[in-house]
C-alpha cells in the first residue's frame, strides 16, 4: 500500500495537471468602426471592485471592421475572472461619461448584470474559467438601451 502512494506521488511530481487555460471573447454589436475597443480582465475582487486597471489583463483593438470583435488571453490560471468592456468610440484611452457621471459611449460586462443606475459588484460578472478552453459572446450597449 505505502509503494503504491510513492507511485501516486512520483506521478503527480513528472505529470503536469492542466491548471490553465484560455479564454476567447466575441464582442457583438459594435455600432461603427471608428476608434478602439478595449477589454479589461479581472482574476479578483479587489481589483474590479475598485477599477484598478493596472491589475487587470488589458487588451485593445484598434483595427474594427464588421459589428464584432474578438480578444483572447492563454495560460489563465483556473478560477474566477470579471470582464469589462467599453467602445472607445473617440479614441481617447477612457470611457466618457456626460456631467452625472452616465457612460456615453457603447459598453458590456461579462454575465450581462441587471444593473444600471451603479457599478456591477464582481459577483455579478463573475465567471468560472476551469476548462482548456472557455468562449463568452457579450454585446455591447449605450446606457440608455439598458
Amino acid at each position: 500500500m505505502l509503494t503504491n502512494l510513492y507511485v501516486l506521488y512520483f506521478i503527480s511530481l513528472v505529470v503536469p495537471s492542466v491548471s490553465t487555460g484560455s479564454l476567447t471573447v466575441q464582442i457583438t454589436a459594435l455600432e461603427n468602426q471608428r476608434g478602439s475597443v478595449r477589454a479589461a480582465l479581472y482574476s479578483n475582487e479587489e481589483a474590479f471592485d475598485n477599477q484598478k486597471t493596472d491589475r487587470a489583463m488589458g487588451r485593445i483593438r484598434s483595427e474594427l471592421s464588421g459589428s464584432t470583435c474578438t480578444f483572447s488571453w492563454a495560460d489563465l490560471p483556473y478560477g474566477v475572472y470579471a470582464l469589462a468592456i467599453y467602445h472607445d468610440v473617440n479614441d481617447n484611452g477612457e470611457l466618457d461619461t456626460n456631467v452625472f457621471g452616465i457612460p456615453t459611449e457603447p459598453y458590456a460586462f461579462s454575465n450581462k448584470p441587471s444593473v444600471k443606475w451603479r457599478s456591477p459588484r464582481f459577483s455579478e460578472v463573475a465567471f468560472q474559467i476551469e476548462m482548456p478552453d472557455t468562449s463568452l459572446v457579450v454585446a455591447l450597449s449605450r446606457w440608455s438601451d439598458r
